[in-house]
């Protein structure tokens, strides 16, 4: 951790929770690093590298984000890939370099077309009816 998240981080209110768990004085060296640490160093460069992708996050007071990062291209292909017009149809989704979860988003386009009872088997499968 470098002087730069502690910048953003430590606010008067977290500083004062570092006080009260006794944590603040490793944290105040921090601060005064001559490292602002906003540069990533060998050991993550070869972390990265060995990775198709990964997920970072981090929260706070003020500071909350989080960064997914793929070495390719997301994609998504579904079984059946098409259906007759007043067809309902059970389609299986399978993506490749991504991550379905609770917060996912389905996005359907077409006159018409509705999807209904979205469930996740795993990050990269699902399930649901397609009203065609």
């Amino acid at each position: 951790m470098g002087r730069r998240f502690a910048e953003l981080a430590f606010t008067p209110a977290v500083q004062e929770q570092q006080r009260r768990h006794g944590s603040r004085g490793s944290y105040e060296r921090v601060e005064r690093s001559s490292d602002l640490g906003d540069r990533l160093g060998e050991d993550e460069r070869e972390f990265v590298e060995e990775r198709d992708g990964f997920y970072m996050a981090t929260g706070g007071e003020v500071v909350r984000s989080a960064v997914t990062v793929y070495a390719q291209t997301p994609t998504l292909s579904m079984t059946p890939a098409n259906g007759m017009p007043g067809s309902t149809q059970s389609v299986a989704f399978t993506g490749q370099f991504t991550h379905f979860g609770a917060s996912t988003l389905a996005v359907v386009s077409g006159q018409g077309v509705t999807l209904q009872n979205l469930t996740f088997g795993t990050n990269v499968s699902g399930l649901a009816k397609v009203v065609v």
